[in-house]
């Protein structure tokens, strides 16, 4: 029954998903020797799990600016380094210590990359590299389930980028 429902709505959403793609440009990113990155530590789960599914965490949030752009243009983003907000620490716990992502003020993300927008005929409207940094207001303790909500901060920066820099 559980199985049905999910491939109903699945196939409910189908359509929505297509159409907003239909009417964004495309995106190609990539994720330059991530294995050497600054920080993607991870608090409680396997290293390379945790790798993969932040790096599909920013692959989703790149995708979602793009979705503002213009159908026929093209993003592409080469991303060199990222430093997550916080540090990993171990905190003492029922069990022992239990390794935590700490995010305090002061521990921002930062996040490198190079991009180039190009339009339909090849030509590059826009390109550059970029160092964001983000920003940390308040103290917070992230236990990384396995929802991109935990790149919060991640997501203001790149958004934040995107609405200085293109129009869309």
């Amino acid at each position: 029954m559980k199985r049905t429902m999910i491939a109903l709505i699945t196939m409910a959403l189908l359509p929505l998903s297509a159409l907003s793609a239909a009417h964004s440009a495309e995106l190609n990113i990539e994720f330059k020797e991530p294995e050497r990155f600054s920080d993607i530590e991870p608090a409680r789960e396997n290293r390379t799990r945790f790798r993969e599914r932040t790096l599909a965490g920013f692959e989703e949030i790149f995708a979602q600016v793009a979705s503002r752009l213009p159908e026929d243009q093209v993003l592409n983003v080469t991303v060199t380094d990222i430093d997550l907000a916080g540090y990993v620490e171990p905190i003492p716990s029922s069990g022992g210590l239990e390794p935590l992502r700490i995010v305090r003020h002061g521990h921002e993300p930062v996040l490198r990359f190079a991009y180039s927008l190009v339009a339909a005929d090849g030509e590059v409207l826009q390109e550059g590299e970029e160092r964001l940094r983000g920003r940390t207001t308040t103290d917070s303790i992230r236990r990384h389930s396995t929802s991109t909500d935990n790149l919060g901060h991640e997501r203001e920066m790149v958004e934040r980028w995107f609405r200085e820099n293109f129009n869309a």
